[in-house]
């Protein structure tokens, strides 16, 4: 009897092993083929149709938010809008970031609301990179993926620097602001930063209504209101850029504002799933849509492997 156990404990584990070994290599099979793709898509690139934002910039190779990504989102021909996000220090100095939470390499919180510049230029922070491996990846584009997570070294920028390499920046720029009950300050600091500046590329972006019309009064530029839940939609004759939470848009919504002269984004596109999704809600304008997402390499492809086979 003991011998028999052993005899199919030895063939359970070899099976578990040969599963494994399939597995891996399928995967792996998967995550080539994908990359040969995009590169493939990449390396031919001349034009498109499609309109793809870098959501926090192009994090392929560099740290979301940073000069590296934005320059690298900015020398990518493929990638017609770049978003960042912007934060108010203690000191009413503006920076580049999504969170107001930093974590420094001792892994200790750091705020930016309540830090002054100079500490957080002279602080290192650790860097994550985020929700890679959501559910709705296919096992391809996981495998991709996952290729990516890494732990990296991050430091923080001042809007000025960002500026200052933007200047012959022929990509538009969507300028996230992170109001935190501090608008007049915020936009104090904002207008003293673009006063004097060309901002035809630029985008202010937010959340909040009130403090992207309480800044158009000191500064003639773009403003695009985030529209996160229905009661969002009644404020769409305020702006001319609208950007819209994925899952609020329908085709009759698409079709009324693009028919009254709004330019839309959609957030976040991120997957197959993501984008088929918006395919069959945005139908025949899918060309007339801004698709924000975290991987424009990986939408870009998708999109130009949509076009050609006619979906």
């Amino acid at each position: 009897m003991e011998k028999k156990k052993r005899k199919i404990l030895i063939y359970l584990t070899a099976f578990t092993i040969l599963a494994s070994s399939i597995t891996y290599k399928l995967s792996k099979e998967k995550k080539d083929g994908l990359i040969q793709e995009i590169d493939e898509y990449l390396d031919s690139f001349q034009d498109d149709d499609f309109l793809i934002c870098a959501h926090r910039a192009y994090q392929d190779g560099a740290i979301e938010n940073t000069k590296e990504a934005i320059i690298c989102a900015n020398e990518n021909a493929f990638i017609d809008y770049i978003e960042i996000d912007v934060r108010l220090t203690k000191d009413n100095q503006l920076v580049l970031s999504h969170d107001d939470i930093l974590l420094n390499k001792n892994q200790d919180s750091i705020n930016i609301s309540s830090s002054i510049l100079k500490f957080l230029l002279e602080e290192e922070y650790s860097y994550q990179s985020f929700s890679m491996m959501k559910k709705s990846l296919s096992d391809e584009e996981k495998t991709y993926l996952r290729e990516k997570r890494r732990k990296l070294i991050n430091k923080t920028y001042q809007l000025t620097s960002l500026l200052e390499g933007l200047k012959n920046n022929k990509k538009k720029v969507f300028l996230d602001l992170k109001y935190q009950n501090n608008e007049k300050e915020f936009n104090e600091a904002l207008v003293n930063t673009l006063r004097g500046m060309d901002l035809s590329n630029i985008i202010l972006q937010s959340n909040n209504r009130n403090g992207l019309i309480q800044i158009r009064q000191d500064l003639n530029i773009n403003t695009c209101l985030i529209i996160d839940s229905k009661s969002d939609l009644k404020y769409e004759n305020d702006f001319d850029y609208l950007c819209i939470r994925k899952s609020l848009i329908t085709y009759p919504l698409i079709e009324y504002f693009l028919n009254n002269g709004k330019t839309l984004a959609i957030w976040t596109i991120n997957d197959s799933k993501d984008l088929n999704n918006s395919f069959s809600k945005t139908k025949d304008y899918y060309k007339d849509i801004i698709y924000i997402t975290d991987y424009p390499d990986l939408i870009a492809t998708k999109l130009y492997q949509k076009e050609i086979t006619k979906f």
